[in-house]
């Protein structure tokens, strides 16, 4: 079984100042994130491929 969770628990920003943590949500066993996107918040997809990957 996998488990995830969406970054709306603790942000509604997508961006490279959420590099932190996403490193710790990988740290405590997530296996997935889900990034919260909406209209009215900028969001910055590119940034966060760059450090989820790998």
């Amino acid at each position: 079984m996998k488990y995830g969770v969406i970054t709306m628990v603790w942000t509604t920003r997508v961006g490279q100042q959420q590099q932190a943590l996403l490193s710790r949500i990988r740290d405590w066993g997530f296996d997935g994130v889900e990034l919260f996107l909406a209209p009215e918040e900028p969001a910055d997809i590119p940034a966060v491929r760059r450090f989820s990957i790998g």
